[in-house]
Order: structure tokens, then C-alpha cells, then sequence
């Protein structure tokens, strides 16, 4: 290939450079200042100069000048379009930040439960009586009161910037929402009833209204558990799904049949397309899925989603061929060019990546694995030809997904393909019933032969599900190091296949893979049943410090109220499935205020509790501490100190934990006494100490290698400044969040 040529090639698909450069543009904007924004914006100028002058050169340089024509234009839109939505969109609602202002609104859902309070959206149209524009937040409102899309709401609130909580990057998460500023009421409000605007009306109300219909029918004719399982597979609202079923799914990387998605999107075109002719399937098709889109609302993914389909339907209906990557790019532009801060949004990438994955290489994959079955009768291939295609598409979504998995979320899920086999065919025949047998639920025969076939499909996947996730080796950390090592072979593997795409190198990327896959489990189930990691959880509201090796759990205090479902979301993270020990220092909120969530999320073998007080009333029953006890796991030695000082310290525990010959002291909330209980017990030195309360922070009783300096109390930075003098490693978990230690045993 001369030159010229090549650079031809290059570019015969502009939307990949310019969907490219904006979403590279827009990322950049997000973590570097303003000025970026100007320098974009100029550099896409000067692009514009050197386009001009190489158009002159066409004959020599015709692909290049197509490609830098993309550029351009893409690094001038985002630059344009990142100062424009903050000039009039993110800086105008930033300025009423930590104001307390009166507010008109209307409320754009039913809102979701959690515990005694309720969150709904908001679209502010009043801020201290002067009209505001595309202002949206979300408020917490009283459990009692019952919410309506369209509802008016009037009062005072205070704004607020979304932080960090529990290591979640809150204001990233809202910003990709078009959520910038929190609301939170000061007094009394008041919801009444009001005339709404056409937009208001047609974008957000209607949608949940229907959502609310939808999920309501379904609750009618199955048990609210189905209904729930259903629900989430036919609108993506997955608040009301159990837990357990959750996390069950992600263990099987089956997570996003739970999301709205290029999958549903699929299905539904894939209907009219085998019931009618290419052209008929493509015209009715059109309508249903921008129908359901808006009926759903249109979230990142499913207009991702509407938007390719609608384009390959336009084409069958035209006799066009289209280009799917040009496609997806543009697509991919266009809705960041709308919400620059989608860039942070990972459902948009994770889809966005998924359907590129599927796009170049899910067709063949299929002909690949198809191979063997061609001499094969007719029947037989279409019959195999269905387990073969999950397979094929996703493998090839797995691939290009996986990284953004470990990035986002830390595990890989190994057992994905064969859940997908198992599964998702139960999953595609409930989306369809639940879609276009709504009609049947007006009748009561029809509602009861349909709610009987659902029934039978989700008691399937709620058996089958928590199965397959109970396998060994069905989920794997992502940051352990076999892993990373072997991430880093199969993409070079695959790497090499794209440049040399032939038989001997497919042999080689099979071999690999396999190699590397069983390798990687194998040392890395060695290496955690020798490994103890001891964790301190950055709850916020209280201490929570957790030893983990291999399947061995022993959780030492559980944070505040409201602090379980960080711990979930951890015990997730690691593959925790039950806890075989929990022991509770004393009764304070801030020790033991999430041991009722923790309970019901997840199965405590054993606790150990200090002494309770007449009337008081504990969630978790367990062996009650009469005096000093020692319990072990094998490579853990967990000392127990029961405080016998009187007052506001009696009855209170002190842990220190030792693996691999490493001390571990966790303070509980022993206070005027601590110095006194630890000289009493012979400790002098620890190699950890993770702080709890106020007291045992500030006195700091005891020599230690490290301090964990637990958020919810902060830092003395006097205390802090001193143990780095010292030679301490002093760690504030406010700026440091989680904190991990690893011991190996021999």
C-alpha cells in the first residue's frame, strides 16, 4: 500500500475521529482548568488553517486531510460546546451552592425509598423567586408522604456540592445526571398540584407515569419479588430487586441484562424482524423502539442504543448498507457534545465499549465457533446455532468490556459465558412477555396465563442465578497481580492477531488464553489462601475493620446506620459470601449502628458481643463476653480485652489481632480508661493501630508503626504532624478513604 493510499483508508471513516476527539476533548475537560477549554478551541482553529492548506494538496494528501478535517471539527465542537454548557448550564446552578434559598419545583418521579426517608428529582423553575432553566436535583424528602410526578413542591432548602461518601465519587456520578447541586429541606414544604409546561410534561412525567403503570400491573398479577426482577428487565428500575439477586448477578456478569440497553433495544427490533419482511419489520420497528426509548427515559445507554438501530433500520428501508462503527462514533459525539459530563458517566463506556466489541469481532466469533457443525444437518445448526451465538457475542463483549470492569468495579467475572448460555435465554423471553404482553393484563384470563409463564421464567433465574454464582473461581480481583500480568498477555495476544490475522496466531491466542486463565487461577487462589488482608472501611460514620484470606471472614465492628451498603458493596467487590465471625466492641451507633442492614444482607456464622445492658436489645444473637477471650482462625489470633473500668467504659472491648506474627489493635470505644486497660493487658506496641473514637485518636496511647485515623472523628493534625516526625505512618481515611494492609503467612 503506497501512502497516499493508506491515508485514503485512514479516512474512510471520519465519525471514528471525530466521536474519538470530542469524547478525548471532553474527558480532558473534566479533570484539567478552564483554560483547556480555550486552548481546544484554538488548537481546533489552527487545525482548520493546516486542513485548508493540505486541501490544496489533495491528490498527495487526500486521507490525511480527511482525517485532520475530523479532528478539527471534533476538538472545535467539544471546546465549543464544554464552554457553552458551562456558561449557561453548570455555573449559573453552582452558584447557589451553600445558599439557603426559597425554591418553586416539580417533582419527576414517585421517588425511591431508603430507610425513613424518600429521594425524588427535582426540576427547579424558581430560585428566590427569579425563573431558572434546565435546573434539576434530587431532594430527601419525609418517608410518610406520597409522591406524584407533576406535584409542585415550594420551600426553603439549603444546596450543596455532591462529595465523596463511602469512596464514591458522588459528584462525577450526578454531573453525568445533569445533577450538580444537592437539595436538602430546612422547613416545612409544601406539594400541591400545578399547571406544567409541555416539556416537562412530555419528557419527564409522562415516562415515570408509565414506568409507575408498568411496574403496578405486574405487582397486580405476580408476588412483588418477580415483579421486581421483572420490572428491572423491562424499564432498568432496579431499586426494588433483593440484594442478594443483585449481587448474584454482577458474581455472574450478567449485570447489565439488568439495565436498559442496546439489548433490549435489539430484542425488540428482532421481533418485527422475524415476524415480517426486512422492509415491513424495518418500518415498524422504527416507531416501537423510539416509543419505548421515551417510554423508559431515554437514559445514555438506551439512546446510544435507539440511535444505531434507528440508523441500520433506516438503511434496510433505503436499501443502504450502513457503516455500524461510523455509526456508534457519531452517536458516541453527539451525546457528549449535548452532556459533557457524561464522559464519567461508566454505563455509557461500558455500553459504548460492549457494542464496538460486538460490532468487529461478535460475527466472527460466530463463524468461528460455527466451524465444526457446517457438515452438519440444517435443524441441527440453527439449534446450535443459539447457544453458539451467546457465546460468540459475549466473548466479544467481554473483551473489550474487561478492562473497564477491573477499572470501575474490580472483579472479572470467568463463569460469564456460561451463565449467558444458562440464562439469558430465560431473561430474552421475560423482556418479550413483559413487553408486548402488557395488553394481555386488562383481561383477567389473559393477566393470569401471562403472571403464570413469568412466574415459571423468574423462579428459573432466581434458582438458577445464585447457582451458578456459588461455583468456584466464578469471579476474580482485579487487582491482583496474576491477573493484571495476564490482562496484559491476552490484549497482546490479541493485539498481535489484528496484525496478523491467521491461523497460526488464533492457536497461539487460544493457547494463551487458556494458559493464562488457568494459571491465574490457580497461583491466584494460592496466593489468597495465604494472604490476609485487614481492611479499614471508610464508613463515615463509625469503624469497621475486616480481615479476609481466602474464604475465611471476621468483621470487626460495622460502622454507623446507613454504613451497610458500602460494607455490601465491598463484600461484593471481594467475592464475601458469608461472615464467619463478627465481633462488636460495644453498642454505640458509631460500632454497631449497621449490624440490622449487615445481617439482612449477608449470613454471620458467629458473633462475640460485649455484655449488653438490662433492656437493651440487640439484632444479631451471639456469645455474650464475660471476661477477657481469645478467638482463633487458622492464621489469625484474635485477642479480646473487656474494659472493667465503671461509667460510660464499662463493659466495653478492645481487639488486638495478629496474623503472620503482625499486631493488629483496634481501639473500640473505650475513652478515659483506654491507657489503663492496655497497660493492664501488657500492650505496649502494635504494628497497626486503627483508631476508633475521639479519645483513643487523640491520646494516642501506644507506639505503633501506623495510625488509621477513621473520617468521621478528624484529624488532629498537630497529632499527625507529630507521628510523621516520629517516624509513624499516620493514615486520615477523609483523605484516604479505604485502607488495606497484606500479610503473607508461610
Amino acid at each position: 500500500m503506497t501512502t497516499p493510499e493508506k491515508y485514503t483508508a485512514l479516512g474512510l471513516r471520519p465519525m471514528i475521529w471525530f466521536g474519538g476527539t470530542v469524547a478525548a476533548a471532553m474527558l480532558a475537560f473534566t479533570v484539567l482548568p478552564d483554560a483547556a477549554k480555550w486552548i481546544c478551541a484554538a488548537s481546533g482553529l489552527c487545525l482548520c488553517a493546516v486542513c485548508i492548506y493540505l486541501r490544496q494538496k489533495k491528490h498527495k494528501y487526500g486521507g490525511i486531510t480527511r482525517v485532520l478535517t475530523a479532528v478539527c471539527i471534533g476538538l472545535l465542537a467539544a471546546g465549543i460546546a464544554a464552554l457553552g454548557f458551562d456558561a449557561w448550564f453548570y455555573r449559573p446552578t453552582l452558584s447557589v451552592a451553600g445558599r439557603n434559598v426559597d425554591i418553586r419545583a416539580t417533582v419527576l418521579d414517585y421517588g425511591t425509598a431508603y430507610d425513613d426517608r424518600i429521594r425524588t428529582r427535582l426540576c427547579v423553575e424558581e430560585v428566590n423567586g427569579r425563573g431558572v432553566r434546565n435546573f434539576y436535583t434530587y431532594i430527601y424528602l419525609d418517608a410518610g408522604e406520597s409522591l406524584e410526578p407533576g406535584q409542585r413542591f415550594t420551600g426553603r432548602v439549603h444546596f450543596s456540592v455532591p462529595t465523596r461518601w463511602e469512596n464514591i465519587d458522588r459528584e462525577t456520578y450526578y454531573r453525568a445526571q445533569r445533577v450538580y447541586v444537592l437539595a436538602k429541606p430546612l422547613e416545612k414544604y409544601t406539594l400541591t398540584e400545578g399547571r406544567l409546561t409541555a416539556y416537562t410534561f412530555l419528557r419527564h412525567v409522562t415516562p415515570a407515569r408509565w414506568a409507575h403503570w408498568v411496574a403496578r400491573r405486574y405487582k397486580e398479577i405476580c408476588t412483588p419479588e418477580d415483579a421486581a426482577i421483572i420490572v428491572s428487565l423491562v424499564l432498568g428500575d432496579k431499586t426494588q430487586l433483593p440484594e442478594t439477586y443483585v449481587s448474584d448477578m454482577r458474581t455472574v456478569g450478567l449485570s447489565h441484562v439488568m439495565a436498559v440497553s442496546g439489548m433490549n433495544v435489539s430484542l425488540i427490533a428482532g421481533v418485527f424482524l422475524l415476524l415480517f419482511r426486512r422492509k415491513l419489520g424495518s418500518a415498524l420497528a422504527f416507531p416501537a423502539i423510539l416509543l419505548f426509548s421515551y417510554m423508559v427515559g431515554a437514559g445514555a445507554s438506551v439512546t446510544r442504543a435507539a440511535v444505531m438501530q434507528s440508523v441500520l433500520l433506516t438503511a434496510n428501508l433505503l436499501d443502504e448498507r450502513s457503516d455500524p462503527i461510523n455509526t456508534l462514533f457519531l452517536t458516541l459525539g453527539g451525546m457528549l457534545l449535548v452532556n459533557p459530563y457524561a464522559v464519567q458517566d461508566a454505563s455509557l463506556w461500558l455500553s459504548f465499549s460492549a457494542t464496538l466489541g460486538l460490532i468487529l469481532y461478535g460475527n466472527k466469533l460466530q463463524r468461528l465457533l460455527m466451524r465444526p457443525f457446517l457438515n452438519v444437518s440444517r435443524m441441527f445448526r440453527k439449534v446450535i446455532g443459539i447457544p453458539v451465538s451467546l457465546i460468540a457475542t459475549t466473548l466479544a463483549a467481554q473483551v473489550f468490556i474487561l478492562p473497564l470492569m477491573v477499572f470501575y468495579f474490580g472483579t472479572i467475572s470467568l463463569i460469564a459465558p456460561i451463565a449467558n448460555v444458562v440464562v439469558v435465554w430465560a431473561v430474552v423471553l421475560t423482556f418479550w412477555l413483559g413487553i408486548f404482553g402488557l395488553p394481555f393484563t386488562l383481561w383477567p384470563w389473559g393477566a393470569e396465563v401471562l403472571g403464570w409463564v413469568l412466574k415459571w421464567l423468574v423462579a428459573y433465574q432466581r434458582w438458577m442465578v445464585p447457582k451458578i454464582a456459588a461455583l468456584p473461581f466464578s469471579t476474580l480481583r482485579g487487582d491482583d497481580p496474576y491477573v493484571l500480568i495476564s490482562m496484559v498477555t491476552l490484549y497482546g495476544h490479541l493485539a498481535l492477531l489484528f496484525i496478523r490475522r491467521t491461523r497460526e496466531a488464533v492457536r497461539i491466542l487460544a493457547a494463551s488464553c487458556a494458559i493464562c486463565l488457568s494459571l491465574t487461577a490457580m497461583l491466584g487462589y494460592i496466593d489468597d489462601e495465604r494472604t490476609w488482608h485487614v481492611t479499614a472501611l471508610n464508613t463515615r460514620g463509625g469503624q469497621c475493620a475486616v480481615f479476609t484470606c481466602g474464604d475465611d471472614c471476621v468483621v470487626v465492628n460495622c460502622g454507623g446506620i446507613g454504613a451497610a451498603e458500602s460494607l455490601r458493596d465491598f463484600f461484593e467487590h471481594r467475592g464475601i459470601r458469608d461472615i464467619d465471625l463478627l465481633v462488636v466492641t460495644d453498642y454505640k451507633k458509631s460500632s454497631a449502628g449497621g449490624v440490622a442492614e449487615l445481617a439482612g444482607n449477608i449470613p454471620i456464622a458467629a458473633a462475640l458481643l460485649p455484655p449488653i445492658r438490662e433492656g437493651e436489645m440487640f439484632p444479631v444473637s451471639g456469645t455474650v463476653i464475660a471476661a477477657d477471650t481469645c478467638a482463633k482462625l487458622p492464621g489469625l489470633k484474635l485477642r479480646l480485652m473487656l474494659s472493667d473500668a465503671e461509667g460510660r467504659d464499662a463493659n466495653r472491648l478492645s481487639v488486638l489481632a495478629e496474623a503472620a506474627g503482625v499486631r493488629f489493635l483496634i481501639t473500640g470505644s473505650v475513652m478515659g480508661e483506654y491507657a489503663a486497660l492496655l497497660d493492664a493487658h501488657g500492650v505496649t506496641y502494635a504494628d497497626v493501630v486503627l483508631a476508633s473514637d475521639y479519645y483513643t485518636t487523640h491520646e494516642l496511647p501506644i507506639s505503633a508503626a501506623a495510625y488509621v485515623l477513621p473520617s468521621y472523628v478528624g484529624a488532629d493534625f498537630r497529632r499527625l504532624r507529630a507521628l510523621a516526625n516520629g517516624g509513624t505512618l499516620a493514615i486520615d481515611q477523609y483523605e484516604a478513604g479505604l485502607v488495606e494492609f497484606t500479610v503473607r503467612t508461610r
